[in-house]
């Protein structure tokens, strides 16, 4: 059976989570080769962690299983961004959390919400060309976040050096390709970068509190408000205070060639 990476811990953030992905990497910890089976998402509970690989279809385990997902029978909501993470909120009348919950033994409590937390990382191996990518999993419940340990806690990852450079946050490569899209155009760069006044986005907070911030959050015809045109289009003084920018040369080069046609065509 497939142990969890880790149990009995919470990830409060990135440099958490590479703490996690070194150990992995250094054999201190195990990483998951292929999916649960029935048997090992039951264990799926609040405090448990998960690193895997995710593998191509061309590539495939001693299984002969791709890992291009991570699978634990459970339904989860939308996700939620905050930070580098991704959350989930597990659906409280979900079959297929219903289903994982009936097969378990013994008595059945009323049962807390699972959260699933994610992060994802593209792992640089030293003398080697080829880039991994690299899942964790992180699963907990409100009420029993704070009782859960964090790495600083465990005598094993506490003083752990880590590269953080060889885990790059594998969300964020598209945001810094276009960062230095930006910088060589400062065109770009003055359209692109967002007001400073912008509010960040909220924690995760419960259920509850989600869906009366839904609710509020849309009109008597049902409308979302946040979605209007006026909530969307940036003033026009500002779209004319921006610099003009310049035609591409390959854009200038068409024309003359279109202009060069039409004028043998007379």
């Amino acid at each position: 059976m497939q142990n969890p990476t880790c149990i009995g811990i919470r990830i409060r953030s990135a440099r958490d989570a590479n703490i996690l992905f070194h150990a992995v990497a250094l054999n201190l910890l195990p990483l998951i080769t292929r999916r649960l089976d029935e048997a090992e998402r039951l264990q799926v509970k609040s405090g448990c962690v998960y690193v895997w690989e995710e593998r191509n279809p061309s590539y495939f385990d001693f299984n002969g299983q791709e890992m291009k997902r991570f699978t634990e029978g459970r339904s989860w909501g939308p996700s939620k961004a905050r930070d580098e993470f991704l959350f989930y909120y597990e659906k409280e009348n979900g079959i297929k959390s219903q289903m994982v919950e009936r097969m378990k033994s013994g008595p059945r409590a009323n049962r807390a919400q699972l959260v699933k937390q994610t992060y994802s990382v593209n792992v640089h191996t030293p003398n080697s060309p080829n880039v991994k990518k690299w899942h964790l999993n992180a699963y907990y419940c409100h009420d029993e976040i704070e009782d859960l340990a964090t790495v600083d806690d465990i005598p094993l990852l506490k003083n752990l050096q880590v590269p953080h450079e060889l885990y790059t946050c594998a969300r964020t490569s598209r945001a810094r390709e276009a960062a230095i899209r930006s910088h060589n155009n400062p065109g770009l760069q003055a359209v692109r970068e967002p007001p400073r006044n912008m509010p960040p986005f909220p924690y995760p907070h419960r259920s509850e509190d989600i869906e009366q911030r839904s609710s509020s959050g849309s009109d008597s015809s049902g409308r979302d408000r946040s979605s209007s045109p006026d909530a969307s289009l940036a003033p026009l003084e500002f779209l004319e205070s921006l610099p003009r920018l310049g035609r591409h040369p390959m854009d200038d080069r068409a024309l003359r060639l279109f202009d060069s046609a039409a004028n043998q065509d007379r």
